[in-house]
């Protein structure tokens, strides 16, 4: 080992004959190649850079260094000599990938290639795009991460988005490496669009599409003005938008298939603004929460034509929903639980005055659903200690005390594929819940012991599953971890170049 080069985040490598391009998160960085060699490490520049996934490609003398447009992706090449002046820039979107010529070194961009032949800004040697051409299908050996014309070709196998302050990383699912690092908002929140290809992330101009498989934020945005639930059920995408309450409902299959452009979408017009949530069923049946802007007070279902079916006035403080089998949904109330089955409505109530159940954890595929519950509306952070279990076939609801020392947010519970529920504690254990009873089963070392967060925005461990594995988060050491779901045996560890907050992932 010669030594270390120390920069933020994760870096992309390119090496070349002359030099090595290093790409932190907002640091670009050439190395002589001639003196590592000969076992040092010389830094021929070391410039800042705006955030964003691209390349420093060596050239014979200097590099060409992407530039990122105002979405953060790289959208052009600037050349740079070996003393860090710039020069020349050179149109190229979604430059990635380099391939080294006899002439010089080709640069991939979405509608051709540049071909850089030199790289003294001041003798005029700069490069050439080449319109029309297929981008380079190698690419150069990368330390630590792919570049991302090789991470987007990948395509195979789970891919997990992950939030941090300012972006959001698109990891692999089997390696835990980062694929790219993709500059956004300061706190955005991420959903599956349910389509197995895109995460709908939630920013302050509405629903904007990540695109896992090509690893990149698209400029596909469903304006909103307060971004907030997004619902996947019966082939049907549901984004709810707080500030006006309407309801934009896409055919999930279409969202697979976008290029460029947004599908068509019905939008139902909201009654009165408010934080809520919808469901659309198989029959066409839109079932919304109820409230204005001073309280949220219960639910309302109406058939494909608009006409009233049943509504529930009695669920103060509706929170969250969940499909469980038969199309049974549930909702949470400060004081219980609606279900609705089959056109009626059904409230269930909390074994305390004031027993708030605010998020579902439900399988299509069983009656049983496992919701979050808090019995002190004093209670200081956001770690709760019960559970209920709620029967949407029996209609019961039964609450239930987790062991000693297992606590839990609602960014830590999923249900996984046995139908389980999976929980990340706060003692840092993967617990293995038994929707039927409440018991847990079977516990399992994940990540180390936390504390809960002050602010229910703040970074603190999150879970997702994908298939037979689950991902848990440690946000106090920048870490991911994939377990088997149903041995709980580590599968991959990796750290993180930020501080994780809100996953998603997709298979």
């Amino acid at each position: 080992m010669i030594g270390e080069i120390r920069g933020p985040g994760t870096p992309v490598v390119v090496p070349g004959e002359t030099g090595t391009g290093i790409l932190f998160h907002g640091e670009a960085v050439l190395l002589d190649t001639i003196a590592l060699a000969d076992g040092e490490i010389a830094e021929l520049f070391r410039m800042d850079v705006a955030p964003h996934t691209g390349l420093v490609v060596p050239l014979a003398e200097g590099a060409a260094v992407t530039e990122p447009d105002a979405s953060g992706l790289a959208h052009a090449l600037r050349i740079v000599d070996a003393d860090g002046v710039a020069g020349e820039r050179i149109e190229c979107a979604d430059a990635a990938g380099a391939i080294a010529t006899a002439v010089g070194v080709v640069v991939g961009c979405a509608d051709g290639a540049v071909l850089a032949v030199g790289g003294d800004p001041a003798a005029g040697i700069a490069a050439v795009l080449l319109s029309g051409c297929a981008a380079p299908s190698g690419a150069a050996d990368t330390d630590a991460a792919d570049t991302d014309t090789d991470a987007a070709a990948a395509g195979d196998g789970p891919r997990v988005a992950i939030a941090y302050e300012g972006g959001v990383l698109v990891v692999d699912g089997e390696t835990l490496e980062v694929i790219a690092d993709l500059p956004s908002e300061e706190f955005v929140r991420l959903n599956p669009a349910g389509d197995d290809r895109h995460v709908v992330v939630t920013t302050s101009k509405g629903f904007q599409f990540l695109d896992m498989d090509a690893a990149e934020l698209t400029d596909l945005v469903v304006p909103a003005e307060a971004a907030a639930h997004v619902v996947r059920h019966a082939g049907r995408t549901v984004l709810y938008d707080d500030a006006t309450s309407d309801t934009t409902i896409f055919d999930t299959a279409e969202l697979a298939e976008m290029d460029g452009t947004l599908p068509a979408a019905e939008v139902v017009p909201g009654v009165e603004a408010h934080h809520g949530v919808s469901v659309v069923l198989e029959d066409g049946t839109l079932v919304t929460t109820v409230g204005d802007a001073t309280a949220r007070t219960g639910i309302r279902a109406t058939d494909a034509e608009g006409a009233d079916i049943a509504a529930n006035a009695d669920c103060p403080g509706v929170h969250g929903e969940g499909a469980a089998k038969d199309e049974a949904l549930v909702f949470g109330c400060e004081n219980g639980v609606l279900v609705y089955d089959d056109g009626e409505i059904t409230k269930l109530t909390s074994p305390d005055a004031y027993g708030r159940i605010g998020n579902a954890y439900a399988s299509e595929d069983s009656p049983l659903v496992v919701m979050d519950y808090n019995d002190d509306p004093d209670a200081e952070g956001y770690l709760l200690s019960d559970i209920v279990l709620v029967d949407t076939e029996a209609k019961t609801l039964q609450k239930v005390a987790l062991p000693d020392g297992v606590e839990y947010t609602w960014r830590g519970v999923v249900r996984g594929p046995s139908g389980d529920a999976l929980m990340i504690g706060s003692d840092g254990r993967l617990h293995v819940i038994d929707p039927a009873t409440g018991a847990v089963t079977a516990s399992h070392d994940a990540i180390e012991a936390w504390e809960g967060p002050a602010e229910w925005q703040q970074p603190h461990p999150a879970i997702a599953v994908a298939g037979d594995v689950v991902y848990v988060t440690d946000a106090a050491n920048r870490e991911i971890v994939a377990l088997d779901a149903a041995g709980g045996e580590e599968i991959a560890r990796a750290g993180l170049p930020e501080t994780p907050n809100e996953i998603a992932v997709v298979e």
